[in-house]
């Protein structure tokens, strides 16, 4: 069995609601083998599900519940059965915070803006740990970059004030993106730059953007990129993060596939996040783009895209009353997330 299709019959969770006439709906969640078979709604209440997650034994799912009609808003963290039963509340608060959140053993590890926890599911303590520190930091946590300045042992590193922090690709590797004049901002493709962690520039390329991919940059606002993010399958390949939006189409994250040895962008696909599965190579995302109809009101269009965005397995079974996919967990998998 090769690696590209070992463990791909593991099932995913999603969250997601369905569209009915006259009536409000709300985002649950739904268990989904790979192919769209077998599809079994886990929650029916009357709140939000979002961003479930597999324990790491596959026999529980862990997700935020919001209830959005308080003011202000609650937030709970719960833990569920693999058919939707034995819903235990670990947690809850009211903050302007979304919850983030990853299994570490049996307990789990909560961020909310800069504070961190830890919950013990066994015993349902709760223990504060040392605030996330600010700025952008690398895989491993020993740096971190705040403004233009690279923070780490040993010393700070300013880097050249004409470049911006888009995202770390190794434990020493940032990539930068030249500051752009508003008046050159459509003249030109970026520059982006391969900086290590001493501050010193490896490498500086233009994008070359293939067919579409300019489209999906978007030419207003404070600038065209937001972030870059490495894959697990290229050491030679990158993720931009973008936003586009007008009024007519709304607004959407988007992200394009950087080749990092020839800079040439092509159209990724357009999400927040990428669940992968457990071999590294498949992925699923969802994708969400809002459009104006006829009767003037807005809905939101999404799909699921299961392996390469070619090869839509999941688009046929999930579509039709389905409205919107918030995220999606891919059991012995892992997440790629576009910071916002």
């Amino acid at each position: 069995m090769s690696r590209q299709s070992r463990n791909l019959d593991r099932p995913l969770v999603l969250s997601a609601r369905f569209y009915q006439p006259r009536q409000k709906t709300h985002f649950q969640l739904y268990r989904i083998n790979p192919d769209g078979s077998g599809m079994t709604t886990l929650t029916r209440a009357d709140a939000e599900s979002y961003t479930p997650r597999w324990s790491p034994d596959g026999m529980s799912i862990l997700f935020v519940r919001s209830f959005e009609k308080l003011n202000p808003v609650r937030l709970e963290l719960h833990q569920i059965a693999l058919d939707g039963s034995q819903d235990k509340k670990l947690w809850e608060t009211t903050s302007e915070y979304k919850p983030s959140f990853y299994f570490q053993g049996d307990d789990v590890i909560l961020t909310l803006g800069r504070k961190r926890y830890v919950l013990q599911t066994s015993t349902g303590r709760q223990i504060a740990l040392a605030e996330r520190p600010e700025g952008m930091l690398s895989p491993q946590g020993k740096r971190r970059v705040v403004g233009n300045q690279i923070l780490q042992e040993g010393g700070t590193v300013t880097l050249p004030p004409e470049l911006e922090a888009m995202g770390w690709l190794e434990e020493t590797t940032l990539l930068c993106a030249t500051r752009e004049r508003p008046e050159n901002r459509h003249q030109r493709a970026p520059m982006l730059h391969l900086v290590q962690a001493n501050g010193r520039v490896q490498r500086s390329f233009r994008v070359i953007y293939e067919q579409g991919a300019e489209a999906l940059v978007r030419r207003e606002g404070p600038g065209r990129w937001r972030n870059a993010l490495p894959v697990p399958w290229s050491r030679e390949q990158a993720l931009l993060g973008c936003e586009r939006g007008d009024s007519i189409a709304g607004m959407w994250q988007s992200s394009l596939l950087l080749d990092l040895t020839s800079g040439k962008a092509a159209p990724f696909v357009e999400h927040g996040r990428l669940a992968l599965a457990p071999n590294g190579f498949e992925y699923v995302t969802t994708y969400q783009r809002k459009k104006r109809v006829f009767e003037g009101r807005e809905i939101t269009l999404q799909a699921l895209y299961a392996g390469d965005r070619r090869r839509p397995t999941l688009q046929k079974k999930l579509l039709g009353d389905l409205v919107e996919i918030n995220s999606a967990d891919w059991y012995g998998g892992t997440e790629l997330r576009l910071p916002a």
